[in-house]
């Protein structure tokens, strides 16, 4: 609640109150509106936009926010009409060099737009030495050079996270930005993956899909050619790198929202595992000997082996619940559950597993099913298929690969069904740091990544490679379009003039042969 309470106005400022305006012996000129306040001040205090200025004129770099009437969003102290005098301490030049309109400076809090009057005096670096239009703090060029020397991240990295800090979606907030705070029974009503980041293109209830979308009369009528729209792809793969050391025991270090977000919930987990501990590993056809030793992993010293996950096979976006650790090999009792777990409560008229070894998992897969939870059954009016990633399909024994190709499978598209593996080339990296934390910790940390992850790919989702293609071949369909309309029209300018002279020579001809015939 007490994040909800710092999204909002401060009980001075609902009264239309500025805090520094009551301490002036004189009122000061101009609106007196508190609509301003200071991420980086102390005390959060809502001020008025002269009072905002002047508590900001040493302090330029700071990230400010206004009040829209609904909530507070990003501004900046250029926009606010704040101009910075720099060499000169706090008097002004007499003859002030022309600086760009805008200029950009790079901070450890962020990138920003400031308007100079001219620096290196000022502790701003430059990026160049004749007009320079950008430049970077001394504070920030200490900090890399420390972080680069014991992390050794790379400058494009430390420039990355900056991104991220000046226009931070603040995924470290899941609760309050999934509006826990605004439903009865708070956070302890949070519900099984309530609080990850969803694919917005996969079939969503109540979103892409009408309440009525089973019943409705487009979707019958369409249901064989759109068949894809009321299908739920994923792609489902185990990672041995992601492993965990038996440091400390799980219940005293709990995570503080595992199960909410993409771990799947322990408890069930843990007690199906429990009730096949001796399951040998996921076989697989001798023509794909890459998961065969899988059960030679040693898991001496370790919690877990490893983790299993689960995401949207178009958008490589990891599933809610679609999380689950591994404690030794790939086992069919824990890739079930990870996938029965991604995909429960979503409406789909049809699914489809993409996995390595699908032509061995599917084989008693509706009897394994049964021993799982109810609520994780796959509805008999689900149509259920199985495919083979694209770069493993060859691999496998040549009777496999046919039934499982993504190449005949209908509304797979030109999807190759390896999304999965580039997941994991993000997600890899935090092995060396994950391994050996506690198993909450290690839950969050992931959890963190993961929504970091689906976030991104959330706000690129329209320059994904997909759509990217697509306006190519609607570019490339209109100029098309455009050409063969206008060979068109030629065409039948060319036709309608020939077909004019043809009937004019025949007319001409006709009344020469009737003159003739007339006069005889």
């Amino acid at each position: 609640m007490e994040f909800l309470w710092l999204e909002g106005q401060t009980e001075e400022a609902r009264q239309s109150a500025c805090v520094r305006c009551e301490g002036l012996e004189e009122p000061r000129p101009g609106d007196m509106t508190p609509l301003f306040r200071c991420q980086e001040c102390f005390g959060g205090d809502n001020l008025c936009l002269g009072c905002c200025l002047d508590r900001h004129h040493a302090q330029p770099l700071h990230v400010v926010e206004k009040w829209n009437g609904l909530f507070f969003e990003k501004t900046s102290l250029m926009t606010m009409g704040m101009r910075v005098q720099l060499g000169h301490g706090s008097g002004k030049c007499s003859n002030p060099m022309l600086a760009p309109k805008s200029f950009t400076v790079l901070h450890t809090n962020g990138i920003h737009l400031v308007a100079v009057d001219y620096f290196l005096r000022a502790s701003w670096y430059p990026m160049t030495v004749h007009y320079p239009a950008t430049c970077a703090t001394l504070q920030l060029l200490r900090h890399f050079h420390g972080l680069s020397l014991c992390s050794k991240v790379s400058a494009h990295e430390y420039y990355l996270n900056m991104e991220r800090m000046t226009d931070n979606v603040r995924v470290v907030l899941p609760k309050a930005h999934t509006g826990r705070g605004n439903v009865e029974g708070g956070i302890d009503a949070t519900g099984t993956g309530d609080l990850a980041i969803q694919c917005l293109a996969c079939p969503q209830l109540g979103v892409n899909l009408p309440a009525n979308w089973r019943s409705s009369e487009p979707a019958l009528r369409h249901v064989n050619h759109n068949i894809f729209l009321y299908t739920l792809f994923v792609s489902v793969d185990a990672n041995f790198c992601l492993k965990n050391h038996l440091r400390s025991k799980e219940h005293p270090t709990p995570g503080l929202h595992t199960g909410h977000v993409y771990f799947i919930p322990q408890d069930s987990y843990n007690e199906h595992i429990l009730k096949h501990v001796s399951q040998a590993d996921i076989s697989s056809c001798s023509g794909f000997s890459a998961l065969s030793h899988t059960d030679s992993k040693s898991n001496m010293g370790l919690r877990y082996t490893g983790v299993g996950m689960c995401v949207c096979m178009h958008h490589e976006m990891i599933r809610p619940s679609g999380v689950g650790n591994l404690q030794k090999g790939e086992q069919y009792c824990n890739m079930d559950f990870i996938v029965l777990s991604a995909i429960s409560g979503t409406p789909v008229q049809s699914l489809m597993v993409i996995y390595n070894i699908a032509c061995q998992c599917k084989v008693n897969f509706a009897k394994r099913m049964v021993e799982l939870p109810p609520h994780l059954h796959i509805p008999s009016s689900v149509t259920l298929d199985f495919a083979i990633p694209k770069c493993h399909c060859p691999a496998h024994q040549t009777e496999c690969q046919t039934p499982h190709s993504l190449n005949l499978k209908p509304g797979a598209g030109r999807t190759d069904g390896e999304g999965i593996e580039r997941d994991w080339s993000m997600i890899n990296p935090a092995a060396n740091s994950t391994k050996e934390m506690a198993p909450g910790t290690r839950h969050d940390t992931l959890d963190d990544l993961f929504g970091y992850h689906n976030w991104q790919k959330t706000v690129g989702l329209d320059q994904s490679e997909h759509i990217i293609k697509l306006r190519l071949v609607e570019e490339e369909r209109q100029e098309e379009q455009l050409s063969l309309t206008d060979r068109v029209e030629t065409m039948v300018g060319f036709l309608t003039n020939a077909l004019v002279l043809e009937e004019s020579q025949y007319v001409v001809s006709y009344n020469s042969i009737t003159a003739e015939l007339m006069a005889s």
